[in-house]
């Protein structure tokens, strides 16, 4: 299973378009060197780029962060292989992700755990069987149709059972069909 992040990096009046690919226990740094808007790969500016690839093998020191926490967790949760993560972060966000990950059932209360919900309900997208992901009170009014919306454009099928655009989810996981969307990168989480 490989997972992709990318990030960006201007140095010296140039931009560097770089992508990590996950593989369970090893890091794929991949380096593409040009000039202009780095955002998407498919940028004249990155067509035609000289890749270099290395491997990069060792481990990742988190910073205890409860957002690089749950990210980890899911990584390894998608991954066909266990590895041992450390020091998680010491938070509610994480202590709920970490139980519900671990929970067979197939109803998954996040409480008033934010991250986790969103994170969740991508997972579960992907992940094969039907599943409620609901909240607290607080949780059951927080906006969540901006990702609602991208996922079931992925393929994902994704109903509220109470109030449109919130929480509590029906998910019908399986193997979203991917493509290309946009998101509102202006809107908070």
């Amino acid at each position: 299973m490989t997972l992709q992040g990318s990030f960006c990096s201007h140095v010296n009046g140039r931009f560097h378009h770089r992508t990590v690919d996950v593989h369970a226990t090893s890091l794929r740094l991949v380096r593409f060197k040009g000039r202009g808007d780095p955002s998407s790969i498919n940028h004249p500016s990155a067509r035609g780029a000289k890749a270099e690839t290395k491997i990069i093998k060792g481990e990742v020191n988190l910073t205890a962060s409860k957002s690089e926490s749950n990210r980890v967790l899911i990584i390894r949760a998608l991954c066909e292989k266990h590895f041992p993560i450390h020091n998680l972060a010491a938070a509610k966000d994480t202590e709920t992700m970490v139980e519900l990950l671990a929970n067979e059932g197939t109803i998954k209360d996040v409480g008033p755990a934010g991250t986790t919900m969103r994170f969740l309900t991508a997972f579960y997208a992907n992940t094969p069987g039907k599943w409620v992901l609901t909240g607290s009170e607080r949780m059951r009014n927080r906006p969540i149709a901006i990702l609602v919306d991208a996922l079931n454009k992925l393929g994902a099928k994704i109903k509220y059972l109470e109030k449109e655009g919130c929480p509590p989810l029906e998910i019908e996981g399986g193997n979203l069909k991917g493509g290309k969307i946009s998101i509102d990168g202006s809107v908070s989480s």
